[in-house]
């Protein structure tokens, strides 16, 4: 009887593991769906026109980028 509950236990926390992986993958489709095309406008401003990847590491980068230059030119328009 005590396998039995520990096999239950396991087999839930496998279900638990399941569905949050999909929703991590899920989320992760969307950062490196949508961060990109709306970095594509804005790259531009900073001499980056036309650059962008499917990557969301790039995402952060650019953010960060965008992020800096704002810091050094407030009469921006970006």
């Amino acid at each position: 009887m005590v396998l039995d509950e520990r096999s239950a236990a396991l087999l839930q926390n496998l279900q638990q593991v399941k569905s949050l992986t999909m929703a991590g993958a899920f989320c992760n489709g969307l950062i490196i769906s949508f961060i990109p095309a709306l970095l594509l406008v804005f790259m531009g401003d900073v001499g980056f026109e036309g650059t962008t990847f499917g990557d969301s590491d790039f995402g952060v980068v650019g953010i960060l980028i965008l992020m800096n230059f704002r810091k050094k030119s407030p009469s921006s328009s970006v």
